[in-house]
């Protein structure tokens, strides 16, 4: 189980050891998200992005293949819970332009949670109230750590949040 640490600012920080780890934090994400729920997930190449999503499906009863949305910009799946899951994937955008001519605004109301890779250039645009997920690599002496760092932005997540620092 990934170590964390409690932050009464709305920031919870998980260290993830390995893709397992970083699979029981996405899946404790995921038992809190309802429909309507946006998630913008950032960080380097490499640092798990598309894991946390295709795991935070997964854990909303996807049993579709989830895989990265890169160059068809946003993938569309069904889950449990009456709940459909839409993944997108803003890499090769270059303006807020081209984010409103995907459409992504039909994704963030009604039975959808909205999971959004390198969303954090475009986080204005999905409204006041979102769980950002912020992946980093961890120091050079441990290649395969990741630290993954949750933000709650709005009332309605600082709340909520507290529930996967509970499920420790």
């Amino acid at each position: 189980m990934p170590n964390s640490s409690d932050s009464s600012d709305g920031v919870t920080t998980f260290v993830s050891a390995s893709v397992a780890d970083t699979a029981a934090v996405a899946r404790r994400v995921a038992a809190l998200l309802l429909a309507g729920d946006v998630v913008l997930l950032d960080g380097p190449l490499g640092a798990g992005k598309t894991t946390f999503a295709r795991e935070v499906a997964v854990g909303l009863g996807v049993t579709a293949a989830v895989t990265s949305p890169t160059y068809t910009l946003v993938h569309e799946y069904e889950a449990s819970r009456g709940l459909a899951v839409a993944h997108a994937d803003l890499y090769r955008l270059e303006t807020v332009a081209e984010i409103d001519d995907i459409g992504l605004e039909e994704f963030t109301g009604g039975r959808h949670v909205l999971l959004v890779e390198w969303g954090a250039a475009a986080a204005a645009a999905f409204g006041p109230e979102r769980l950002e997920v912020v992946m980093a690599y961890g120091p050079p002496e441990s290649p395969g750590q990741r630290t993954i760092e949750l933000r709650a932005v709005g009332p309605g997540w600082g709340s909520r949040l507290a529930g996967v620092e509970g499920g420790r």
